[in-house]
């Protein structure tokens, strides 16, 4: 199920660089949603979201 989410955000992220960064207008990117277009602004960083406890600890390993 993270895995899901994570693509999801994935997504969300490369719409809200789209829209900050290649001043892309939200109408252009997708039909505009008030509720889509704050998830896309709240996407964060691969780095920055929760992590699978498992994952981590599998990491941790290497």
């Amino acid at each position: 199920m993270r895995e899901l989410e994570n693509r999801l955000e994935d997504l969300d992220l490369a719409e809200k660089q789209a829209l900050t960064y290649l001043h892309i207008l939200p109408s252009q990117y997708e039909e505009e949603d008030y509720y889509r277009m704050n998830e896309v602004l709240n996407a964060k960083e691969e780095k920055d979201r929760e992590v699978d406890p498992l994952v981590y600890i599998q990491k941790l390993k290497k």
